[in-house]
């Protein structure tokens, strides 16, 4: 009996211990110095590890890491979109508004299958790159283009550009147009 037991110890640690301890390692040195986040899956799409920045960015603790597949993937797939076709055609990249802590934050995110030699699924990774403060600014930038700073109404610009667009959407409906210049106010 005590040979039964050291072979099995035996196994552990040189099968299954070890190389489970040295794939950690090596994903959390290859991926410390990332600013972008990185989630790793096994095969049967369950975490296997998330750099800080994944942790950070998204929220997750310990015991929240066993359903982060299921809110990557919904978070990935958003609206419209089936998981099964995501995860169907092997990488998918996109760009979702994510709601973290009271907060909406904008993600560009990436899902990628990973298979072995033979061509069999052996896990994913998702990369996230936290894409908010970009958003902000072009909106800003977006908005700044098209309304007048004093006032905060649409520039005349965008505002010919918007009659003209309603204009040939609904060209039998009449319309009144009332301007008024305002020079010297």
């Amino acid at each position: 009996i005590s040979y039964v037991a050291m072979a099995i110890l035996v196994y552990f640690f040189t099968i299954e211990y070890k190389p489970f301890i040295a794939t950690y390692r090596m994903l959390s040195e290859v991926t410390t110095n990332i600013s972008e986040g990185i989630v790793f899956f096994d095969e049967k799409n369950v975490c296997i590890y998330g750099n800080h920045s994944a942790r950070e960015m998204l929220g997750y603790t310990t015991e929240r890491a066993e359903h982060a597949w299921e809110e990557l993937m919904r978070v990935i797939a958003g609206e419209g979109f089936d998981i099964e076709d995501v995860t169907k055609e092997g990488f998918f990249q996109c760009v979702r508004d994510y709601e973290f802590a009271g907060e909406v934050r904008t993600f560009e995110m990436e899902y990628q299958k990973v298979l072995d030699k033979r061509g069999r699924y052996t896990g994913a990774f998702v990369s996230v790159k936290d894409r908010t403060e970009e958003q902000k600014k072009l909106n800003e930038e977006r908005y700044a283009a098209t309304h007048d700073k004093l006032t905060g109404l649409y520039n005349s610009d965008y505002l010919y550009s918007r009659i003209e667009k309603r204009l040939r959407e609904d060209p039998e409906t009449r319309y009144i147009v009332v301007t008024s210049d305002i020079k010297g106010f």
